[in-house]
């Protein structure tokens, strides 16, 4: 894949958004179509482009007033290692701080064995500020890792 732009995901983008989901995420991480059409018509996913073929996303949510959430990234096997990741999520960050209301805390969550994620959020500047279990976890526990970043004016 060559040069990639970055932008507002669209309602046009949909299609494409499930595709690219469906090809580099679990089944479990992937929102569900109502979740995913929401988050692009409150402006809270953004797509790299590559010759017209979505190279990768980062799709967050809004759980409470005042607090973002990065629950997505996902990026082409053929566009990693070339900072689209990095991008992805530095234009969400920007999306955020952006924002005329009170800055946010901006969060995301990571599971312990994701460490390509791991070492994004950190040079993204979130830190690692717990770890915890998620709920009704059995046996195969994955930890998981919140990270945060808050903005202080």
């Amino acid at each position: 894949m060559s040069e990639w732009t970055v932008h507002a995901a669209r309602p046009a983008d949909l299609a494409g958004l499930r595709s690219l989901l469906t090809d580099t995420c679990e089944p479990q991480d992937i929102p569900s179509p109502a979740t995913l059409a929401e988050a692009v018509a409150r402006d809270l996913v953004r797509v790299a482009v590559s010759d017209g073929v979505l190279a990768g996303c980062v799709v967050a949510e809004t759980p409470s007033p005042g607090h973002a959430r990065l629950t997505v990234v996902a990026v082409r096997a053929e566009a990693r290692r070339r900072g689209v990741a990095a991008q992805l999520v530095a234009e969400m960050l920007r999306r955020f701080l952006g924002a005329p209301d009170e800055p946010p805390l901006i969060s995301a969550i990571a599971r312990t064995d994701q460490l390509t994620l791991t070492r994004l959020l950190l040079a993204s500047g979130f830190t690692d500020l717990a770890v915890s279990l998620p709920r009704g976890a059995e046996a195969d526990i994955a930890e998981r890792r919140q990270w945060r970043i808050r903005v202080r004016a």
